[in-house]
């Protein structure tokens, strides 16, 4: 019961929305980004502040910022692990959660690992992102229209005003599973829990034992609201090809390519067409001189190729896709170009989430993503 105290005391005392302005407010304050080099710092001194613009205890801000998808399972143990406050009674990944058989809780956030477990297993939600409609921005998944996600100065995407105030028109709709861990593996169930597992979860023993995991995990399953905003993400990407020079640029790049013989003939055709010179392709894609000419990218860097050629990786190739900013169907056929295809294991599942649900970011960026996820980071000089 104290356990669950501890997690109800922080959505009471900092309200959703009024809690949502705050902590962006104070990240946009400060240009916070995901890869700059002193962000654990950057988020203390966020919870520090929140803390006291709520008059609530550190643990209360930090435990806020994680429910709200702000700060991830990991960091959140680098804030505060030992301080005196006790974070460690209650580890961040066993939040309390309230049990009601016949409930069907359900959430727009999701941690960025835990999306990916769902894209891996669940293909109705591989479907939905693979329209490219969508995009990852603060802990949702929203429609990628600049009336609900933009850029900031430091080139990050937030969620808009009219966003945080319209949810339920731009972001996706999750329902929670959960996990309990009984004996030494974990089981999954869905709401409405079964009687034997409500009664254990609800025991005093259970929930007031650290040792005993479970977790409330984001789950996709199509549903009504999901679906009218992805029709009316299909509505406005008609409605944005017919009014504006975007559509003349896709069709002049599909005409373009249409008959490209090989990889890197259609490379060097789309860096004429996006204006990419050799060098910013180069920037772009983090490869080098040598990767591009021993895998016949003459084309390209404008050199002759070696009298020994090597083969396209697929990671070479995927550094390219990113680096020109291609959209999923794009990518499929420069893979193809170059006798290469993306499969359903994991590797190929990242490329494909970070293709179509992190267009228009940097490769940097997707790197730090894949890397995330225990993936070795695209480009040869990724690592300088």
């Amino acid at each position: 019961m104290e356990a669950q105290a501890r997690g109800l005391a922080p959505r009471i005392l900092m309200p959703k929305v009024a809690a949502r302005i705050k902590i962006q407010e104070l990240l946009d304050r400060r240009e916070f980004t995901e890869e700059h080099p002193d962000r654990i710092e950057m988020l203390t001194s966020v919870v520090n502040e929140l803390s006291e613009f709520f008059r609530v205890s550190k643990t209360a801000a930090k435990y806020r910022m994680v429910n709200l998808g702000y700060i991830s399972n990991v960091d959140a143990e680098q804030i505060y692990p030992d301080d005196t406050l006790r974070d460690k009674e209650l580890a961040i990944t066993q939040q309390p959660l309230t049990v009601k058989p016949s409930n069907r809780p359900l959430t727009r956030h999701v941690d960025l690992c835990v999306a990916f477990e769902e894209y891996q297993k669940n293909e109705a939600f591989r479907e939905i992102l693979g329209s490219g409609n969508f995009r990852y921005v603060e802990g949702e998944f929203v429609l990628d229209d600049e009336l609900y996600c933009v850029k900031n100065a430091s080139g990050s995407y937030i969620l808009t005003k009219y966003a945080r105030d319209n949810p339920s028109k731009c972001a996706l709709l999750f329902t929670y599973k959960v996990s309990v861990t009984r004996g030494k593996s974990p089981q999954m169930f869905d709401f409405p829990l079964p009687p034997d597992v409500v009664q254990m979860m609800t025991t005093s023993h259970y929930m007031t034992s650290v040792d005993t995991g479970y977790r409330k995990l984001p789950s996709y399953i199509p549903n009504n609201q999901s679906e009218d905003i992805r029709n009316e993400a299909a509505r406005l990407n008609v409605a944005l090809r017919n009014a504006t020079s975007e559509f003349d640029q896709f069709v002049q790049e599909r005409q373009t390519t249409a008959s490209s013989p090989d990889f890197w003939t259609r490379v060097s055709q789309l860096m004429k067409i996006k204006n990419i010179s050799k060098n910013k392709f180069k920037s772009l894609t983090l490869l080098d001189d040598n990767t591009i000419s021993r895998t016949g990218g003459n084309a390209v860097n404008g050199g002759k190729p070696p009298q020994k050629l090597t083969e396209i990786t697929l990671r070479v190739a995927m550094a390219v896709c990113v680096g020109l900013d291609l959209d999923l169907t794009q990518s499929k056929e420069l893979l193809a170009l170059a006798k290469l295809a993306l499969n359903n294991e994991k590797e190929c599942l990242a490329y494909e989430f970070i293709l179509t649900t992190f267009k228009g970011c940097g490769i940097d960026e997707r790197n730090l993503i894949l890397e995330k996820w225990g993936l070795k980071p695209l480009g040869v000089r990724s690592a300088l």
